[in-house]
């Protein structure tokens, strides 16, 4: 019993580092066998001893079982979602960088942006080379507008793992919005080298190279892109507009009714909708694509969104009056 336990204790251990050992109950199972083989064989050998209380001795297991399955019970609160599981790491364990990471990570998945900076920020404290955190701090920064924050973030995430194909993505996005086009490019081109099936670089290399008006090659990453990830409404959307872009109206309104198919609450699929069916010449349904949109965007409090479609309706209005 005790060759058994050592023997499958020593791979997992932590001496040699085989995956993730800051959580791990499932590392015991294989080993804890070896100690019931000895308990077992031992509680045998005791038995024996005093054959008199036989009887009585019977009861033990069933006393141990019945503990067994309480300390069980409990334990299994603790796994009932990401939340728990790691409040429950970090009562347990100091210094634990990657609970607090992946604590962070249910936090955000929350949407509770502040505390799971925090925890970012901790993870790094006790692991100043953690690309992941630095990725995902990043990530929360820009949620919360933090753009420039976000972009150190990105670079240090990459600066301790180069192949990090979603930093580069994101770091290519902040480099876009910065209008530093040459330098997005490249990384979203490193995105795809790395995860060449990354539906999300297919589209943001297409949305730079389009606002470069190299439209055949963007319309050409759209369609990798929704290839790759048939269902993606903004790659479907900007192929939309990039079609409609080179007059290929009826193509555009194909791909936003899909979009819309897709998901009928998108705002912008309803904008993009009557822009292309209004410049087919058909107004009224045009219009009643936008009041759609301002539905949408009027329920999620989005005033920006919401003022330039009125604008669009008046303008349209005024239109059909001429």
């Amino acid at each position: 019993g005790w060759l058994w336990y050592l023997g499958t204790m020593v791979p997992v251990i932590g001496l040699v580092q085989v995956g993730r050992q800051m959580m791990a109950d499932r590392y015991t199972y294989l080993p804890q066998i070896g100690l019931y083989m000895a308990i077992a064989w031992g509680a045998v050998h005791a038995a024996g001893l005093w054959p008199s209380r036989y009887r009585e001795l019977r009861a033990v297991p069933a006393l141990v079982v019945a503990v067994l399955m309480a300390c069980a019970w409990q334990q299994t609160r603790h796994w009932r979602d990401s939340e728990k599981l790691w409040t429950h790491t970090l009562a347990c364990t100091s210094r634990n960088a990657f609970a607090h990471y992946n604590f962070g990570v249910a936090l955000s998945d929350r949407g509770d942006i502040d505390e799971a900076i925090a925890h970012y920020q901790k993870a790094l404290e006790i692991r100043p080379i953690y690309a992941e955190a630095y990725y995902n701090l990043g990530k929360a920064l820009k949620g919360r507008g933090q753009v420039d924050e976000a972009f150190v973030n990105y670079q240090k995430a990459l600066e301790f793992k180069p192949d990090f194909a979603e930093a580069h993505l994101n770091l290519g996005n902040a480099l876009a919005d910065r209008n530093q086009i040459d330098e997005a490019i490249a990384h979203f081109q490193k995105a795809l080298e790395l995860k060449p099936e990354s539906a999300e670089a297919e589209n943001s290399l297409g949305t730079v190279l389009g606002g470069r008006g190299r439209n055949d090659e963007a319309i050409a990453h759209y369609r990798k892109a929704l290839k790759v990830k048939p269902d993606y409404v903004d790659a479907r959307n900007n192929l939309g507009a990039a079609l409609a872009g080179r007059g290929q109206l009826d193509e555009a309104i194909a791909c936003f009714r899909e979009s819309e198919r897709i998901d009928p609450d998108h705002a912008i699929t309803q904008v993009n909708l009557g822009i292309a069916l209004a410049l087919r010449g058909n107004p009224d349904e045009a219009l009643e694509h936008y009041q759609k949109a301002l539905a949408v965007a009027t329920a999620r409090n989005d005033r920006a969104m919401a003022e330039a479609i009125r604008a669009r309706i008046v303008g349209l209005s005024a239109g059909k009056r001429r």
